[in-house]
């Protein structure tokens, strides 16, 4: 009977060790399994912070190229200002020769239009107030 028990015992102690093999197996297994998922999340996690930077940056740089288009035709438009400006100066210090002036005047504008392109507008507007003053003048 104590042989037998000894036996059984035994055969516990194999299935036991069978288990605790198989299990460590399988263990070690997991951890690789996680450690591989782990990488593919990282590297995942790396392109989407590569891709959302760069988009970032595009997103940026086009904003960036928009305010400096803006502010080009900003320029554009005090850059007609002036000129408008200057040549009506010219026109009022030299009285004398007034149709003169007011002849290049329409020239010098319409040359100024087409340069500026969005500050035509603002250029039509300063030629009718100075057209005005003009024809004031004469009378």
């Amino acid at each position: 009977e104590l042989s037998e028990l000894e036996q059984q015992m035994q055969a516990l102690r194999q299935q036991k060790d069978e288990i605790e093999t198989r299990l460590k197996g399988e263990l070690v297994e997991m951890e690789r399994q996680h450690h591989s998922q782990v990488k593919v999340l990282q590297r995942e996690k790396e392109e989407y912070i590569t891709a959302t930077t760069s988009a970032e940056l595009n997103d940026t740089t086009n904003e960036l190229q928009l305010q400096i288009e803006q502010l080009k035709h900003e320029n554009s438009k005090h850059q007609a200002s002036i000129d408008v400006r200057y040549f009506f100066f010219l026109f009022n210090k030299n009285s004398s020769r007034n149709e003169t002036i007011a002849g290049s005047f329409g020239k010098e504008v319409a040359r100024w239009s087409v340069r500026s392109r969005g500050g035509k507008v603002c250029i039509e507007q300063e030629c009718e107030a100075l057209q005005m003053q003009l024809t004031q003048t004469r009378q």
